[in-house]
């Protein structure tokens, strides 16, 4: 990673804890002014932690995406253009500028009740739908969630969004290096091609709330039992 990005990532979790600190020690009632300051915090947050992610892949755009029907979707439901091209073997989804040249690409699965996509060393993750099961003496029901959720799993930072409970964030220092995950993202450039990448940090830990990590096959899009604190919505 750039150390321009290294610094700009610090400084933005260092702003976000000192917020936290203060709203803490602050206390009182939350007024609509001040969950629309957080929201806002909190969308630069996502832009400062998260450079390898911007412009084209904000959650809404993704949740976009992945409900107008993934590689499926039509141009006008889908919230940029985009193209299916196969390079290497391998079946990548560009996004595309007004000219049609491509600006960033990512592999894509469809999976049931939502979609995947591999962006280098990420891994995002949408669910339209989230099915949690329980079991209470002997019997196992099914709850059905309709609310939907994007999480992000990367080996330095995290996320998980839902237009209903806003952002959790989490980063590298407070454990082990997460594994590394294989390239599948590449990010265009005029006359050039370049893999998304980025150094692993130590593990730490962001956003107000305790819960897993993520990786290729769980963590946080499964059920957890793992509490969040009262500053972190829990879904």
């Amino acid at each position: 990673m750039e150390p321009q990005w290294i610094f700009l990532i610090v400084f933005a979790v260092v702003g976000f804890f000192g917020y936290r600190l203060v709203s803490k020690h602050r206390g009182g009632v939350t007024t609509p002014a001040m969950s629309a300051s957080r929201a806002d915090q909190d969308e630069a947050l996502f832009v400062s932690m998260f450079p390898e992610l911007q412009p084209h892949f904000h959650p809404r755009k993704l949740l976009a995406f992945v409900q107008a029907g993934g590689n499926k979707a039509s141009p006008a439901g889908a919230p940029w253009p985009f193209d299916v091209v196969t390079e290497q073997g391998v079946e990548r989804t560009r996004v595309l500028d007004a000219q049609g040249a491509p600006l960033a690409a990512f592999a894509y699965e469809e999976i049931e009740n939502g979609g995947v996509m591999r962006l280098g060393k990420g891994k995002l993750t949408v669910r339209t739908l989230t099915r949690t099961e329980t079991r209470k003496k002997g019997v196992s029901r099914v709850v059905q969630d309709p609310t939907p959720r994007v999480s992000y799993w990367h080996p330095d930072r995290e996320f998980k969004w839902s237009p209903r409970d806003g952002w959790r964030f989490r980063t590298a220092m407070a454990e082990d290096a997460f594994p590394q995950r294989d390239t599948d993202t590449h990010v265009y450039s005029p006359g050039n091609t370049v893999s998304a990448s980025s150094e692993s940090a130590r593990p730490f830990e962001g956003g107000g709330g305790s819960f897993d990590g993520g990786g290729a096959s769980g963590g946080w899009d499964d059920a957890s039992p793992a509490q969040s604190t009262a500053s972190s919505p829990s879904y």
